[in-house]
């Protein structure tokens, strides 16, 4: 393990870096404009970009290559590690979810914070099917689940001829790559050491760093974290049951819930069964002029509560009373809240890196077994062929190495959520036991990766950063009330 005396004096080692300079080979910098806008965010901090160019496959030295969009935010007084921040999805963009707080956050006075997109992702290039998610809008508007399968199927084949056409392999993007990504970027910038954080699939991406590059660790942050191996998608069916029940447990446990809602439990299943069987046409304002409609399936009401309320406490609250208000209430006014969660903005093509990454990383006969043990074991209304599409997107999948937990004594934070149905606590807990130096903590109100931390989940995370090697004092999550669930349309949440 680490000693002591290693932790007083990284910081001496690390309290100043070089700027960004051009070099050359591959992997190389080469500074660059930034790619996004800067904001009024940016206007009292010291901001420096660079594309990192790293080998498409590093078997293939002279083939082609990628390039990764950074960002430094330079620490006014560096007296302690760096910091890198890796983002989820895997498609998401850290430049763009990352930067407003790197700009502001009391972590970057004594710190440099490095913020970069994985390749595929974000600002990086070359750009993955950049037209894929133009379809999503046309599949809202079919009306049964073998209609919009038949048309993802055939967008996801078309992506993938797309990539080949223009030289791309698919198999190009995986974890193991990023991670070695993730090494050359930290070698290129010169630092010795760096902190990790990561939500969601970056703590994926930071248990292969882990397992690749442990002495350019310091300690790691993670989010909702991913496991490596099978887990997160084999058991998907159960961990989405299991966060749904723990909702109409809550307000069971709450004398107002309960009283309102006596059977929410029994309520949601027979709905979900009738929607199944008649799907309901849902009215959607796309801007100041234009109504369209989707159709709500039981498949996309299941769909909708993961996406658009799990994570998100003030429909979360209001998740009972939706449920009883379709199922016998004022079905009209239930019908206008629905339209209201709708995903808003333009197409994405975020899904093409997700599929690519997730297929290479999981996909093979250890996950189908896994997959259909927990659907054995769901209620038939979360079970599912998840992954089916895999042969589609990937030729060639991860060698069963790969799924290995990571066994590090590195300091580790471990943060979930008690409604989480994509990473639960039942698989940080599994990540947590191979870890000597790991701390876990569950918040009773949050679901997945949340935008907004609460003041109890950020003050243990900056007690983490100031120093890894002591346990946070956790106490204020005992002070964490339960999410108010409302009984009527009135209630505030």
């Amino acid at each position: 393990m680490r000693t002591v005396i290693a932790a007083l004096i990284a910081p001496v080692l690390l309290g100043a870096a070089p700027h960004l300079a051009a070099q050359s080979g591959v992997p190389r910098l080469e500074p660059s404009e930034c790619p996004f806008e800067r904001g009024e965010w940016a206007r009292d901090i010291k901001l420096e970009c660079a594309w990192l160019v790293v080998p498409e496959m590093r078997g293939r030295p002279a083939g082609p290559t990628v390039r990764l969009a950074v960002a430094v935010v330079r620490a006014k007084n560096p007296t302690t590690t760096p910091l890198v921040m890796l983002h989820g999805g895997p498609g998401l963009s850290g430049l763009r979810i990352f930067m407003p707080f790197a700009a502001s956050s009391e972590v970057a006075r004594k710190r440099d914070m490095v913020i970069y997109d994985q390749r595929g992702a974000g600002y990086s290039e070359p750009k993955l099917c950049p037209d894929y998610g133009a379809v999503d809008d046309s599949a809202r508007r079919l009306r049964t689940f073998a209609e919009r399968e038949k048309l993802s199927d055939a967008n996801d084949r078309a992506c993938v001829a797309s990539l080949r056409a223009h030289g791309i392999d698919p198999a190009a993007y995986n974890t193991l790559a990023s991670a070695r990504d993730l090494i050359d970027l930290r070698k290129a910038l010169g630092y010795p050491l760096w902190d990790v954080f990561s939500t969601s699939y970056g703590a994926r991406l930071a248990q292969e760093a882990m397992r690749q590059d442990p002495r350019g660790i310091r300690s790691v942050v993670m989010a909702s974290p991913v496991t490596l191996g099978p887990a997160r998608y084999a058991e998907i069916a159960l961990s989405i049951q299991r966060a749904i029940e723990r909702v109409w447990k809550e307000c069971a446990a709450q004398a107002s819930c309960n009283a309102a809602f006596p059977n929410v439990s029994g309520d949601f299943y027979a709905l979900y069964d009738e929607l199944s069987k008649n799907p309901l046409r849902v009215p959607v304002k796309r801007d100041s002029s234009v109504v369209d409609s989707v159709w709500i399936d039981g498949r996309s009401f299941l769909s909708t509560i993961r996406n658009d309320i799990l994570g998100r406490p003030g429909r979360l609250a209001r998740l009972p009373l939706l449920v009883n208000e379709l199922r016998r209430g004022d079905r009209a006014r239930a019908t206008e809240m629905l339209a209201s969660y709708a995903p808003s903005g333009g197409p994405t093509n975020q899904q093409v890196l997700i599929h690519l990454v997730t297929c290479y990383d999981t996909y093979g006969p250890a996950f189908r077994a896994a997959r259909d043990s927990a659907n054995a074991l769901a209620h038939p209304a979360f079970r599912g062929e998840q992954l089916n599409d895999c042969p589609i997107w990937q030729t060639r999948f991860a060698d069963p190495s790969e799924h290995k937990p990571v066994r590090s004594d590195i300091p580790t934070l471990i943060l979930s959520g008690r409604f989480d149905d994509r990473t639960p606590t039942e698989q940080a807990r599994r990540i947590a036991a191979t870890l000597s130096h790991a701390y876990l903590y569950e918040f009773p109100n949050e679901a997945h990766d949340p935008a907004r931390p609460a003041a109890c989940h950020m003050s243990i995370l900056m007690q983490f950063f100031e120093n890894p090697f002591r346990a946070p004092d956790a106490s204020c999550i005992a002070a964490i009330p339960p999410i108010p669930f409302a009984t009527s349309w009135g209630d505030r949440t």
